[in-house]
């Protein structure tokens, strides 16, 4: 702790990714260590984290080593509304970025939608440099959640540079609880992804795909832990310049589940 509010640390992480099989095309198991400088001071309405330190990657045959990076600073603009924005580079991969989706970071406010569409395709193992920028707000006050979301970030593969591109995300979503029971929900994802490199069957360089994700749902609550969900979605690809061909997709689905209360605490898991 430098005072109350700021405090400095040294942060490391080891992770080692084995990949059940390794004969195919660039499943080369290798280790991933982090060592990075963290800054953090927090005020009445801003927050402020500042990480900087350097990433090395070993997959045995060859290494690699680049900066990590990344600034983020969080506004409580108001009671229930708070605005962050992150920038930062790091040097990973695709599966380790899919993982960052799924578990955060708080910039990507309505990813549970359909995480799928929000993560780069997994068309190499290989790693990568990427730079990114996002921005987020939220709020939520009495029975009103709204998110907005943006990212932009730029990938360079170490060793396949084919796979170079930059991609983008904007993100909105609103829920209205309408009754203690009955909640609903508006949605929409907007990805695109752009490789300026000739590939996936292009017929030139900067190939381009946009896929759209758009939908609303009704969540209703019964008892102490039954939930039936309607949700309807509809979903788009556009591609140029690219293989393939867009496409339209209309889905609707029905849930019934039941979610065990917590002992104790009186409310659902």
């Amino acid at each position: 702790e430098l005072s109350a509010q700021s405090s400095v640390s040294v942060n490391g992480s080891v992770e080692r990714v084995l990949f059940d099989n390794t004969l195919a095309a660039g499943n080369t198991d290798y280790d991933s260590d982090n060592v990075y400088l963290r800054y953090e001071l927090h005020g009445a309405r801003n927050d402020l984290s500042a990480d900087i330190g350097v990433t090395r990657i070993d997959a045995g045959t060859a290494a690699n080593s680049g900066s990590k990076a990344e600034l983020q600073w969080t506004r409580k603009v108001s009671e229930g509304a708070q605005f962050i924005l992150t920038g930062g580079r790091q040097m990973t991969d695709a599966s380790s970025a899919f993982n960052s989706v799924q578990s955060g970071p708080n910039t990507n406010v309505v990813n549970v939608n359909s995480p799928a569409s929000n993560i780069p395709a997994a068309v190499s193992s290989g790693i990568y440099t990427s730079d990114y920028v996002a921005a987020a707000w939220k709020y939520a006050r009495h029975r009103t959640t709204l998110g907005l979301s943006a990212r932009w970030e730029d990938d360079t593969y170490i060793n396949e540079p084919q796979f170079d591109g930059t991609r983008g995300i904007l993100s909105a979503n609103v829920e209205r609880r309408m009754t203690r029971a009955l909640t609903a929900q508006l949605f929409g994802n907007l990805y695109q992804s752009h490789y300026t490199h000739d590939q996936f069957g292009a017929t030139s360089p900067n190939y381009t795909d946009q896929d759209g994700l758009y939908g609303a749902a009704l969540t209703l609550r019964e008892g102490r832990g039954l939930e039936i969900r309607l949700r309807y979605s509809h979903m788009s690809r556009d591609i140029t310049a690219g293989a393939g061909t867009g496409y339209q997709e209309n889905r609707i689905f029905l849930t019934i589940g039941y979610r065990p209360q917590q002992s104790g605490t009186g409310r659902s898991d």
